[in-house]
């Protein structure tokens, strides 16, 4: 049987702290049909230089659209059947998450997926340690009720970690430039056209950074404002860049 060609494409602007983590984790993988693209927004520190030493393939970025857009670009005329969009700050749980999720997939016929996400910080270079925040597991506890509540209504939610079909996404015609937002703006596209969502379970959940909590607090960033806008209906466009103070690429 035809093995899936997966292609997994990570967005980065200035990344060396977390990239190395995320890499780590995708090479000890049990699942080893896949291709890594990095899609770089003009890091002016050593990420591009990491992804290299890693193998990986670099192409050039920009906003999370642009970059995840690029980089599916170049994952289809590698020939991908199936894509993997990725934040640098994410970690893969398991030597056998891809394995999992790709089996997971396929039993439910799904075309596009999330995942459930669990909290960690970097205390020491390269060192993931769970965190015990509270703050910051009830946050990721909330996300993961709302990833799971709006999985069958029309209006899907994914976010960090998240999967397509090749075909999904040329149907959808990619990620919407969007300022925040693009990956559920994406789901939610999919789901419109008569694809079939899910979230997927057994991989386990992916590791997830706190550094925008950490760096901002939970007000300042303006998640949950910004999920409450998107499901009204708000999609948040570059040409709203001017009166938001929230950037993906702060």
């Amino acid at each position: 049987m035809k093995k899936t060609k997966l292609a997994i494409i990570i967005p980065t602007k200035n990344e060396e702290y977390y990239l190395k983590n995320i890499a780590d984790s995708i090479i000890k993988q049990t699942y080893t049909n896949y291709k890594v693209f990095v899609a770089d927004a003009y890091s002016s520190d050593k990420t591009v230089q990491i992804a290299e030493s890693y193998g990986f393939t670099v192409v050039p970025g920009g906003t999370p659209s642009v970059g995840r857009n690029n980089g599916a670009q170049e994952a289809l005329k590698w020939g991908a059947d199936l894509l993997l969009f990725v934040d640098a700050d994410v970690v893969l749980t398991g030597s056998e998450f891809l394995e999992k999720a790709i089996e997971e997939m396929k039993h439910k016929n799904l075309d596009v997926a999330g995942t459930l996400q669990e909290p960690y910080m970097l205390k020491e270079y390269r060192s993931i340690i769970p965190s015990r925040n509270l703050l910051y597991k009830t946050v990721v506890d909330i996300t993961n009720l709302g990833l799971m509540l709006f999985e069958k209504s029309k209006k899907p939610l994914m976010q960090v970690c998240m999967f397509a079909t090749a075909q999904a996404y040329v149907k959808v015609n990619g990620f919407k430039p969007l300022i925040f937002g693009e990956d559920s703006q994406f789901s939610m596209d999919a789901k419109k056209m008569g694809f079939k969502f899910g979230i997927i379970r057994k991989c386990g959940k992916v590791l997830l950074s706190m550094r925008r909590f950490s760096e901002k607090g939970l007000i300042k960033s303006r998640n949950l404002y910004f999920v409450k806008e998107m499901l009204l209906g708000h999609m948040y466009t570059e040409t709203d860049a001017g009166n938001l103070s929230f950037r993906y690429f702060d």
